[in-house]
This record gives structure tokens, C-alpha cells and sequence, in this order.
């Protein structure tokens, strides 16, 4: 997919990172460079996909993820808590309601 107004695709930076992760399992590339190189994928995505809040990374919306990689086909009631480094359930009417009204 490539997005207007953009000279790469998603799908090129996701080639590019599994380059980079291949090149550093095959000890081609150190683990700074490998880290240098995945930084340079992720900005370029952030780009791409015009994420907010670089501060953690990049956040992208619903939409936005959704544009990229297309429509959901599995929902989960799990979710990956960034500082607690953890998989959570979601719990509670709130976030039950939320999982069930994307379907």
C-alpha cells in the first residue's frame, strides 16, 4: 500500500525491517546497527502513517492502522501494557462493550 504523496509503501518498510532483523540473526550487522537501522523503519513509518505523540514511539489511530493493514479479522480481549511490559486482560463492562462494539 502506498500512501499518496509518499515515494515507499508499508509494506517496503516491513521488507526493510525483516532485512534488517535477518541480517542481524545472521551476525551481518551488530546489534547497534540493528537497532540504529529498526529506529530508521520505525520513523519511517510513523511518517507513512501519520502517527502523533513521538514521544512513546508514535500512536496512530484506529483508522489510521486500519488504512495500513486493512480490517481487523480477529479481536482479542488482550492487550500489551507498553510499561508494564505485560499482557493484560480487558475487563469490565467499559472494555467488554468497547471489544464487542468493533465487530
Amino acid at each position: 500500500m502506498v500512501l499518496a504523496g509518499t515515494s515507499t509503501s508499508v509494506e517496503d518498510e516491513i521488507k526493510k525491517a525483516t532485512h534488517y532483523a535477518e541480517d542481524y540473526e545472521t551476525g551481518n550487522i551488530d546489534f547497534v546497527k540493528f537497532l540504529l537501522y529498526m529506529s530508521n523503519v520505525r520513523q519511517g513509518l510513523n511518517e507513512l502513517l501519520g502517527a502523533t505523540d513521538q514521544h512513546h514511539g508514535g500512536l496512530l489511530g484506529e483508522d489510521q492502522i486500519e488504512e495500513a493493514l486493512g480490517p481487523p479479522n480477529k479481536w482479542t480481549r488482550w492487550a500489551w501494557n507498553e510499561w508494564q511490559k505485560t499482557e493484560q486482560r480487558l475487563d469490565g463492562d467499559k472494555d467488554g462493550e468497547a471489544c464487542e462494539s468493533l465487530h
